[in-house]
């Protein structure tokens, strides 16, 4: 099964022991295609508090309630480190989160999906803390909220918009949903592999991707529902009968 990242604005995040807050923007790698944390907005618990939560704390996740359980106590939560939910999120405090919570250290471990925290280098000594780089943070981490809605620009033509970013139950962002506007009769929206983006240039709000206006067209449409394998099964037979590979 697929999940809108879209629709995950607004869910209800739960620890242990109560509700504690709403997703307020989901926060991914374009790099990796994966998404990396929730930003989650504390709401009447803890009033003009926002925190990051890793999606390694998941512990339950109800789609059709809306709800979203996290393996962690209030209490853990209140007292953890205090870091700006805002981009650019610096690695520093990613790596605060990860040592405080238990967290994997995603940028340092090839297999994501492993649950238990990578061993951390131990602290400079005191002198030698005047060589110590500046802070700095990861340029593949981006926000959902600001991607969506960003124009499509394909290798001949710029048109329509970003509509949603399409995930599966690992946190993997499987397909782009992309609204064709003029393209297409009605404004059909169509999916397309991560794997086909160029590039992203942020500054112009504009993602390029590697195929033509007349391969476009030709892509399989959105369907609700739609089992994450057939949505393979029919990029698979696309991308074979266009020749399309990764960009």
């Amino acid at each position: 099964m697929l999940y809108s990242a879209a629709r995950t604005m607004g869910y209800h995040i739960s620890a242990f022991d109560g509700e504690i807050g709403k997703v307020r923007d989901v926060l991914f790698d374009d790099q990796e295609w994966v998404i990396r944390y929730l930003v989650v907005d504390l709401g009447q618990w803890l009033p003009r508090r926002e925190v990051l939560l890793s999606v390694a704390a998941i512990g339950r996740w109800e789609w059709a309630q809306g709800a979203i359980g996290v393996s962690l106590t209030k209490e853990q939560i209140e007292n953890g480190p205090d870091v700006s939910a805002d981009l650019p999120v610096f690695r520093q405090h990613e790596e605060q989160l990860a040592r405080y919570y238990g967290w994997p250290m995603y940028w340092a471990s090839s297999i994501y999906g492993n649950l238990e925290p990578v061993s951390v280098v131990p602290p400079l000594p005191a002198d030698a803390k005047d060589d110590v780089p500046p802070p700095h943070y990861d340029p593949h981490l981006r926000s959902v909220n600001e991607v969506r809605g960003y124009h499509i620009q394909t290798a001949d033509l710029r048109f329509g918009q970003l509509a949603d970013l399409l995930y599966d139950a690992t946190f993997a962002i499987r397909l782009l949903e992309l609204h064709t506007h003029r393209l297409i009769p009605g404004g059909q929206k169509v999916v397309a592999s991560p794997a086909w983006v160029h590039h992203i240039e942020w500054n112009t709000r504009r993602i390029a991707l590697i195929l033509t206006s007349e391969q476009l067209v030709t892509l399989p449409p959105v369907e609700p529902g739609l089992p994450a394998n057939e949505y393979d099964r029919r990029l698979m037979q696309w991308r074979e009968e266009h020749h399309v590979s990764a960009a």
